[in-house]
C-alpha cells in the first residue's frame, strides 16, 4: 500500500511542543548537561552538525580512537547525525550532548 501522506480523522494532530530549547556547543568536544523539565515525556533532539546523545546522565562523551564512547554505565552514548526522538523514562536523571564540532542542537519537549 503506498503512504499518500493524508491524515485520517483519528489520528493525532501533531502538536506544538512545550518547552522548546538550543544548545550551543563553541568548541569541539564541549559537553553540555541539563535536567529535563517537568512533565516531560518525549524529546526530540536536532542539529546542525553531528553530535553525541546521553539521554539517561551528564556522561556524554566524543568518542575517540582510543575508546568507544560506548562503556559508561549511567546510560548510553548515541551517535545522532541528524534528529532522534525518544521517550523519557523514570530512571533518567537528565541529558548531556557533546559536540564532535562547534555547533548547535535545538531540543524539544512534550508532556502530558
Amino acid at each position: 500500500m503506498k503512504i499518500d501522506g493524508t491524515l485520517h480523522p483519528t489520528d493525532q494532530v501533531p502538536v506544538n511542543p512545550d518547552t522548546i530549547g538550543t544548545i550551543i556547543g563553541t568548541t569541539a568536544g564541549a559537553i553540555v548537561a541539563f535536567d529535563y523539565p517537568a512533565g516531560a515525556e518525549i524529546a526530540t533532539w536536532a542539529g546542525n552538525v553531528p553530535f553525541v546523545l546521553n539521554g539517561r546522565s551528564t556522561g556524554a562523551q566524543v568518542p575517540t580512537t582510543n575508546s568507544s564512547g560506548t562503556t559508561l554505565s549511567s546510560g548510553w552514548n548515541e551517535f545522532v547525525p541528524t534528529a532522534v526522538t525518544r521517550q523519557i523514562t523514570g530512571d533518567s536523571t537528565g541529558y548531556s550532548v557533546a559536540f564532535p564540532t562547534s555547533g548547535f542542537v535545538t531540543v524539544s519537549f512534550w508532556g502530558k
